[in-house]
C-alpha cells in the first residue's frame, strides 16, 4: 500500500504487499516487511496510526494550499493534533491503557519499541511539513512556525522515556536475578543463564524494529545498569577481586559476555562487562 500524499514532495511509503505507485519513491534494496513506512528514504517499524496520522498531516499541507487566508488556523489545528498523537501514545502505551482498551495482558518490549519507532517517523516527516507552510506564510506571521518546536521536543522527550523504560524493565529483571546469585558452582549459575537469556530475548524484540543506534544506546544502558547491580551484590557477599571467589566470578561474566557478543550490532559489549571486575 502507497500513500502519495497531496504535497507530492511529502511522500511517504508503506511497504507492504502492493506495487508501489510508478509516481513513488523506489522501495530500498532487498526485502521489507509490511510493518515498515518509509519516510524520506528511511525504513521505520510501526504500527498502522502513524500512516494514518501522515495521511492527515499531508492533507493539512494540501488545505494551506488550498485556503493560503486560514493559514495561522489550519497550522494551529495541525500541531493540536501532533499533540493529541503523542498523548494518546503515550497513554495506551507508557500509561498502558492499551492493556484495557484491547485486552493485551502486558506492553511488552517490543510494544514499546514501534512506538518509540512511530514518534521516530512523525519526527522524520514534520520538518518538511514545517518547511512547506513556511513557503506559504507571508514573513510577519512566520514566527508562528516556531509552535512547532515544543511540539518536536515533546516527541523527543516522549522517545527517551519509552527507551529509559526498556532500560528500566531489564534493570529490575537482572536485579531479581542478582538478589538471589551466591557465586558457587556450577558455572554459569542458574541466575547468570536466565540474565543472558532475558537480554537476549530483549535484543530479539528491539533488534528489528529499532534503529542500529538507538539499539546500541538500549544496551549501553543495560549494561551500565548491570554494572551497577552487579557491584552492589559483589559487595553483598564480600567478593573482591584476587579472592577465592575471585575465578567464579570471572566465569560468570565471560559466559554473560560470550552470549551478548554473538548479539548483532552490539560491538565490544561483552568486553565492557568483563572491564565491570577487572577495572569496578
Amino acid at each position: 500500500y502507497v500513500l502519495w500524499p497531496m504535497c507530492c514532495f511529502l511522500h511517504v511509503m508503506f511497504v507492504g504487499a502492493r506495487a508501489p505507485s510508478p509516481h513513488s519513491a523506489s522501495r530500498p534494496n532487498g526485502p521489507a516487511s509490511k510493518s515498515h513506512l518509509m519516510v524520506r528514504g528511511e525504513l521505520f517499524a510501526v504500527a498502522g496510526a502513524p500512516l494514518f496520522l501522515l495521511k492527515m498531516v499531508s492533507e493539512y499541507c494540501q488545505c494551506v494550499n488550498d485556503m493560503p487566508a486560514q493559514a495561522s488556523d489550519i497550522l494551529n489545528r495541525l500541531l493540536d493534533l501532533l499533540r493529541l498523537f503523542n498523548k494518546r501514545t503515550g497513554s495506551l502505551v507508557l500509561g498502558a491503557e492499551a492493556r484495557r482498551s484491547t485486552g493485551l495482558k502486558t506492553i511488552t518490549a517490543k510494544h514499546l519499541a514501534l512506538a518509540s519507532r512511530c514518534l521516530d517517523a512523525v519526527l522524520s516527516y514534520l520538518p518538511l511539513a514545517r518547511a512547506h507552510f513556511q513557503q506559504r506564510f507571508p514573513v510577519r506571521q512566520r514566527i508562528l512556525l516556531t509552535e512547532f518546536d515544543p511540539v518536536f521536543q515533546d516527541y523527543r522527550n516522549h522517545r527517551s522515556e519509552i527507551l529509559n523504560k526498556l532500560v528500566s524493565m531489564m534493570e529490575d529483571t537482572t536485579s531479581r536475578y542478582l538478589s538471589k546469585w551466591e557465586a558457587k558452582a556450577p558455572i554459569p549459575s542458574a541466575e547468570f543463564q536466565g540474565i543472558s537469556k532475558q537480554m537476549c530475548k530483549l535484543h530479539e524484540s528491539l533488534a528489528p524494529v529499532l534503529s542500529p543506534d538507538q539499539l546500541e544506546l538500549v544496551f549501553n544502558n543495560v549494561q551500565l545498569a548491570f554494572r551497577t547491580h552487579f557491584l552492589l551484590h559483589v559487595k553483598r557477599l564480600a567478593i573482591s577481586p584476587g579472592g577465592p571467589q575471585h575465578g567464579i566470578v570471572s566465569a560468570e561474566l565471560s559466559f554473560l559476555a560470550e552470549h551478548l557478543n554473538s548479539l548483532e550490532g552490539l560491538p565490544e559489549i561483552g568486553e565492557s562487562l568483563m572491564e565491570i571486575w577487572h577495572h569496578p
